[in-house]
């Protein structure tokens, strides 16, 4: 099976990176990942887009289920499978050359179908912010979508993800809702966006472009 291109990669490993904010809140919960379908269909989803990806060289799968073998807990073990991917994706986004893999051509390309009277709007847990986003694009009589008020029609988190991404656009809404640090800069807490909102706007950058997604930042 041929590599990917780097733009294929840096998605797949998005979708990845995206899914590990639904199990880290239900280990959070207490709830034991084990007994999860959703979590283990990602386990074996993830282990397979790392082989297709570094064409199972380098010990990429074996660093990703070393994870898991390694943790204390299940928070633990996403925590440490969020660091090692994001290291995989940052590794992709600034080794690869963006020319290879070079492949073949087909008679019929395919193209993501997209609306452009639909913008993504990406947002935390700033309610009021969002509201008045959604409004102001309302009066420009632009569909604003929020993933929170879509039907979830028996999908997980991702699979109703992927349903609603075909947009013409995306705007981010960097609230401060969450806060964090450098490792060992203790009582050095910063606010900074969700990480949910991170990897999203990662994923509508490499799948609209630059050009298309755009950014409203909220200080305290």
């Amino acid at each position: 099976m041929p590599r990917p291109s780097k733009k294929k990669a840096m998605e797949l490993i998005q979708k990845s990176l995206f899914g590990i904010n639904e199990f880290k809140i239900l280990a959070e919960d207490y709830y034991d990942l084990d007994d999860s379908v959703e979590f283990r269909t990602w386990y074996r989803d993830t282990e397979i887009t790392i082989k297709t990806i570094f064409s199972n060289q380098d010990g990429h799968v074996h660093e990703f289920l070393e994870c898991f073998h390694l943790a204390d807990d299940d928070i633990d073990a996403m925590r440490r499978a969020e660091a090692v991917l994001e290291s995989m994706f940052n590794e992709v986004n600034e080794h690869w050359d963006d020319n290879l893999p070079i492949q073949r051509s087909s008679p019929t390309k395919r193209t993501i179908q997209t609306d452009t009277k639909k913008v993504f709007v990406i947002h935390g847990r700033d309610e009021g912010t969002r509201a008045m986003v959604a409004g102001f694009l309302k009066q420009l009589e632009i569909e604003p979508v929020i993933l929170s008020e879509q039907s979830s029609q028996g999908r997980t988190i991702i699979e109703k993800f992927e349903k609603h991404a075909n947009v013409g656009f995306a705007v981010a809404l960097l609230t401060p809702d969450d806060t964090g640090s450098l490792k060992g800069a203790r009582g050095k807490s910063n606010p900074r966006a969700r990480q949910n909102v991170i990897f999203e706007l990662g994923f509508f950058i490499g799948r609209l472009g630059r050009e298309r997604v755009g950014g409203v930042q909220k200080t305290v």
